[in-house]
């Protein structure tokens, strides 16, 4: 019986998603918690394949997914995501072309499917490829046209703040709208 760890962010869910691939034949095995225990035990005894569901958290369920291709010990498991909303997935569709995906009503089909035709040669993404052209500004969440305080205090080296002092031409502290910022 092929075993199967199925990825979900609410506990509850977790389980019962496991119960209904249980319900297919499979031998699953439910997991909601932080990856880093999972990480570890999986280097041990990788299961025979993934499903993450990407109903809740897409962008989380992505990461997870790229993470466990770039493991050794999991590059070759197959990879099968279940749900979410097609705009939000697509990324991860980018990200893991070789990766199955589908819905709840076909989930059992497809690990059928994925455990059949494992992928030979994996594709492993960049850890960081999903943020190559995004500005720094969103990958650090500030807002457009937050304000920026420039201060002696914190600046953490006098480096930094005679580049402060270049651009806004002062030592007093100020305020400027996150579109007022050198380049």
């Amino acid at each position: 019986m092929p075993r199967v760890l199925v990825i979900h962010w609410n506990a509850a869910e977790a389980e019962g998603r496991a119960d209904r691939i249980r319900g297919e034949g499979f031998e699953a095995q439910a997991f909601s918690g932080p990856g880093g225990d999972a990480f570890r035990a999986l280097a041990d005894t990788p299961p025979d394949a993934i499903l993450i569901d990407l109903a809740r958290v897409p962008s989380q369920g992505g990461a997870v997914g790229i993470a466990f291709r770039q493991r050794k010990a999991t590059r070759a498991v197959p990879l099968v995501f279940v749900e979410g909303d097609p705009e939000k997935t697509a990324r991860v569709r980018a990200l893991l072309p070789d990766a199955v995906f589908t819905t709840w009503p076909k989930a059992g089909a497809a690990l059928r499917r994925a455990l059949r035709a494992r992928p030979v040669a994996p594709v492993v993404p960049d850890t960081f490829a999903g943020y190559s052209g995004t500005p720094l500004s969103k990958k650090l969440r500030i807002r457009e046209n937050s304000v920026w305080l420039c201060s002696a205090r914190r600046m953490a080296s006098r480096r930094s703040w005679s580049r402060c002092r270049q651009a806004y031409g002062s030592r007093e502290r100020r305020a400027r709208p996150m579109s007022s910022w050198p380049s």
